[in-house]
């Protein structure tokens, strides 16, 4: 079992309370523009998402309603952490000065994947960047 002094969580206002708002921003303008592809993915999630609180009820975890809305911060918080690094002249220097010389990566990866509303997949190869980072 994981105890809960595990996770620290430090949720203060700040630049990434914009960035998940300008992601959410980005999104909505993209689901205009999909033909259906971002309705697919919502009901696609939320399916997944039930039923992962279906599975962790059944084992016994439990999930606070504020630890519940943090986790769906996750997504738009990657995904805008991704876009305004490719967005930032300065940021992307920094980002890249950082990787080359970090001599604990392995493999040949330099960059954040971002995330696309109208790409298959773009949500775990965006989520997957980040934790390689």
């Amino acid at each position: 079992m994981v105890d809960e002094d595990d996770f620290i969580v430090e949720e203060n206002a700040s630049e990434s309370d914009e960035l998940v708002l300008e992601e959410a921003n980005f999104d909505n303008n993209a689901i205009a523009d999909d033909d259906g592809h971002a309705a697919f993915n919502h009901a696609t999630v939320y399916s997944l998402h039930d039923k992962a609180v279906t599975l962790m009820k059944k084992k016994g975890i439990k999930v606070t309603q504020e630890e519940e809305q943090m986790a769906t911060q996750i997504m738009p918080r990657v995904s805008g952490l991704a876009h305004h690094v490719h967005d930032s002249t300065n940021l992307h220097q920094e980002f890249d000065k950082l990787v080359s010389k970090n001599q604990d990566l392995k493999g040949t990866k330099k960059t954040l994947d971002q995330q696309v509303p109208t790409q298959w997949n773009s949500d775990f190869t965006c989520l997957n960047a980040h934790l390689y980072f």
